[in-house]
């Protein structure tokens, strides 16, 4: 049976020193450092800049400018921004109210990233080139440049190609990354700050981090930092022959896959490690956390063979922080335990109209054969308890919602 996703092989020595490691990123014009090979676009991931499709960077591809426009409006954010109303008229004839980056584009233009291409388009599904990427770029960091002027100051501000391009080529996305990536630290025009530490959704942990690898000496920190825990991504629906139970195994498998991906992007922004104690009393509950959720697991891979579970799992989570849960799925039952939980508390956040404050709690499970895995609750708790918690290991992975 499947237990964990593959981030829970990098958390096990981590979380054995009651930390979670800083995610590595190579040097910034070769995406490549000693201790962990990551790209450009890799390290954007793990800072939330980027989120790709189902994981899938696509670093060979191409952006279109409203596709970078989107990513560059997150670099663009600001503590104390005022909230960004769109106006009633397009100001680009080509990026209507109801194409999905409208929202996007006017920002970015309120924001002065962009002029548009001329004859009041955007170029909205225009791919991206050399010298629209740098122009873009040395307008988020605040410089009033015309876009003749943006790739020789692109140049003395260090925001260039090392394998160089020519101005009008257009631009693999990892090109686009590694502008990105010199972008970020770099200082904003007319202050002192880097750009990386003026984004409110980077912590300055993440920062920190960022900068060790870059310069070569990727190293852990004693700080909280939770790249990693963002990259669950949900499985495909495989199955496609005519097994009515694997089919539905595989089906729910990615449904399920797609609810804990989606409860699991909510984790960003500044956290503290708090004792689980702290966790329990706000839940004012007198006795056990309890809660159950519905999971299926689909494999064909040469060392499992094909075969598909459907299955059931109730937990409980009793006041010493010890856990037992009992399974049932179509391929039998039983019980499994764990102990030892470590939470990470995020700061609150408002979701489908309640406030709610997310807690991150990863606990040890102890296998058959006496070996260490992880099992990992992305938790919502609000003023009536647990709202939402997306489960990763043991036995299924899935989520549970408290029903109202």
């Amino acid at each position: 049976m499947k237990k964990v996703i593959t981030l829970i092989l990098a958390l096990s020595l981590m979380f054995s020193m009651l930390i979670i490691a800083d995610a590595g990123v190579a040097d910034a014009s070769v995406a490549k450092a000693s201790a962990a090979q990551k790209t450009n676009g890799e390290l954007l991931f793990d800072l939330g800049i980027i989120k790709g499709s189902n994981g899938d960077l696509n670093e060979s591809g191409l952006l279109t400018r409203a596709e970078m426009i989107t990513i560059l409006n997150r670099l663009n954010e600001r503590n104390g921004d005022e909230p960004f109303v769109s106006p009633q008229a397009p100001t680009f004839s080509d990026v209507p109210k109801t194409h999905w980056a409208f929202v996007e584009v006017e920002k970015a233009y309120k924001n002065s990233i962009t002029k548009g291409i001329g004859d009041g388009r955007f170029g909205v599904d225009d791919k991206v080139s050399y010298q629209q990427a740098v122009t873009f770029l040395v307008r988020v960091l605040k410089y009033d440049i015309d876009y003749d002027q943006a790739l020789d100051t692109g140049k003395e501000l260090g925001i260039a190609l090392k394998s160089g391009k020519d101005k009008g080529e257009e631009l693999l996305r990892s090109d686009i990354f590694e502008l990105m990536t010199k972008a970020l630290t770099t200082k904003v025009n007319n202050s002192n700050e880097k750009l990386i530490s003026l984004i409110p959704t980077i912590s300055p942990a993440a920062a920190e981090t960022f900068f060790s690898y870059l310069a070569g000496n990727p190293k852990k920190s004693d700080t909280t930092e939770l790249s990693e825990i963002y990259k669950f991504t949900a499985s495909e629906d495989e199955y496609n022959g005519a097994d009515a139970d694997m089919k539905r195994a595989s089906k729910l498998e990615h449904l399920y896959g797609v609810e804990i991906e989606k409860l699991a992007e909510l984790f960003v922004g500044k956290n503290t490690k708090v004792e689980f104690h702290e966790l329990y009393n706000s839940l004012e509950l007198e006795e056990a956390i309890g809660f159950y959720y519905n999971w299926a697991d689909y494999t064909n891979s040469a060392d499992d063979g094909e075969w598909g579970e459907i299955g059931s799992t109730s937990v409980q989570i009793n006041p010493d922080g010890s856990m037992q849960a009992f399974v049932a799925a179509s391929e039998g039952q039983g019980f499994f335990s764990a102990k030892n939980p470590r939470v990470l508390k995020f700061e609150p956040i408002v979701i489908e109209g309640k406030d709610i404050t997310p807690y991150y709690v990863v606990m040890d499970e102890e296998t058959h054969d006496e070996s260490i895995k992880h099992f990992i609750m992305f938790m919502l708790v609000d003023k009536d308890g647990i709202y939402k918690v997306a489960c990763i290991g043991g036995y299924g992975d899935g989520t549970y919602v408290r029903e109202e």
